[in-house]
Parts: C-alpha cells; sequence; structure tokens
C-alpha cells in the first residue's frame, strides 16, 4: 500500500511538473529586405508582445539576395522582399505559396547627399560629382529602381562610368554618410533614419516603376500557422502604425 502511494505521488509530481512547464515557442525565420530593417525589427517585437508563443528571427538583405537564397532551399518560413518580380520568379518555380502574396507598403526613391553638401537633382547631376552610390542594379531593388530612373531622365549612359555600386542600400547610405559617394539613390525610408544625410531630391513618380514590398509564406514551412498569424499582422493597425513612422507608403 505504501509503495502504491509513493507512485501515485510521483505520478502527480511529474504531471504538475510537466503540465506547468512553459511551452516551447514556435521559431519562425523571416527573410526580409533590409531596407525595411528598422520599421520590421518594431514589428517584430510588436507581435512577439501579443503572441507570447512566437519567437521570430529575421535576416535581412538585398531583396536579389533573398530571392536567390530562397531558390537554392534556405529553410526559412516567411520572405518579405522589394518588387514583384523575385515573389514571381519564386512563384513559377513553386518556392512559395502563391495564395499567400500579398502586398505590404510602398516606397520612394530620393537622392542623398551629407548634411553639409550643395543639393543636386536627378536630371542634371553635376559632372563634378564624380561618385554616385546605387545599389546594383542586377541583385539589390534599389539599384535597379536608380538605373531605371536615370535611364528614363536620359543620362544612363553619361552616369554609369561614375556610378558606385553598393550591395544594398545600407550600404550605399553609408558610402554618402562617410564620404566616399559625393550623393547617392536610396529609399526615402533609407534617409529618414540618418542623421548624417539629406533628401536632395525626388524621383519623378512617372520615370520608374512603383515600388511596393512583399510578403509570402515560402514553401515547406514548418511553422505555417504561425507564419500565416506574422503575415496577418502586418497588415494590422499596429504594424501599419510602424510602417508609416518609418516613411512607408500605404
Amino acid at each position: 500500500m505504501k509503495k502504491i502511494s509513493i507512485l501515485l505521488l510521483t505520478f502527480m509530481i511529474l504531471a504538475f511538473v510537466f503540465g506547468c512547464a512553459p511551452k516551447e515557442k514556435e521559431k519562425i525565420n523571416i527573410s526580409c529586405a533590409v531596407s525595411m530593417q528598422d520599421a520590421m525589427d518594431e514589428i517584430i517585437t510588436a507581435f512577439t508582445d501579443e503572441d507570447t508563443n512566437a519567437d521570430v528571427t529575421a535576416k535581412y538583405a538585398s531583396s536579389g539576395d533573398i530571392i536567390k537564397q530562397i531558390e537554392q532551399g534556405d529553410p526559412k518560413d516567411v520572405l518579405i522582399s522589394a518588387g514583384r518580380k523575385g515573389m514571381d520568379t519564386l512563384k513559377k518555380k513553386g518556392c512559395i505559396d502563391e495564395e499567400s502574396i500579398s502586398e505590404v507598403a510602398g516606397n520612394r526613391l530620393v537622392l542623398i547627399v551629407g548634411k553639409r553638401r550643395e543639393m543636386v537633382n536627378f536630371e542634371e547631376l553635376p559632372k563634378d560629382i564624380r561618385y554616385t552610390a546605387i545599389g546594383d542594379p542586377e541583385s539589390v531593388a534599389a539599384g535597379r529602381y536608380a538605373k531605371e530612373v536615370f535611364t528614363n531622365l536620359g543620362n544612363w549612359d553619361d552616369m554609369k562610368e561614375r556610378m558606385v555600386y553598393g550591395k544594398d542600400v545600407k550600404q550605399v547610405l553609408k558610402y554618402v554618410e562617410d564620404g566616399s559617394a559625393r550623393a547617392g539613390v536610396v529609399y526615402k525610408t533609407d534617409a529618414m533614419v540618418s542623421d548624417k544625410v539629406k533628401i536632395s531630391d525626388v524621383a519623378p513618380g512617372d520615370s520608374y516603376e512603383k515600388i511596393l514590398y512583399f510578403s509570402a509564406i515560402v514553401k515547406g514551412s514548418e511553422e505555417k500557422k504561425e507564419a500565416q498569424a506574422f503575415t496577418k499582422f502586418l497588415h494590422s493597425s499596429k504594424a501599419r502604425s510602424i510602417f508609416e513612422k518609418y516613411g512607408f507608403d500605404l
């Protein structure tokens, strides 16, 4: 009888311990365009404050690099990239859940210079400006947009020999901040978070394709339910207010 009581007590203790043990968090891995990093970090914090069962890890890179990584089977749950082209590529290759593709926010392209530099504009960049920084058009969405602007304004051929290419918009911003480049083309949101540069000109709206960011759930995601919850949260009033705070168009 004594042995039975001890076994029963042991069982009750174990049941209590395991019943009260904290539930293991659902881990979500996100690949996001680096131009959204500041806003996304805050959005992730807001999401995990509401969904305490979620553990979100974000990796930031140029949209081109993100697309390549997903194509190569990088085990992610959600991706957020600039431009529809990359999403269409992944959709055709069956790498993402087509029904999950959603427009998240918009942005604008601006020309920046250092705080103490003279203002310049897209149409008439002075010949004495030796270096203008843009993202590499082959892999950086912002660089592709910049090339499109200069091409449509008729000065790409003149400008391309005086360009310096960055691996992403953050590097372009840094080139202008430290004086390595006289001017640079970045997203409006990047210019807004730096106190070392100023917006010198805004690219004409009809000179480039509208800049939009899209989110999607990666096929094969092991945390699809939480991934869906996160992409839904991107459209919540809380997330929208954060996007707006950082200068994104809604």
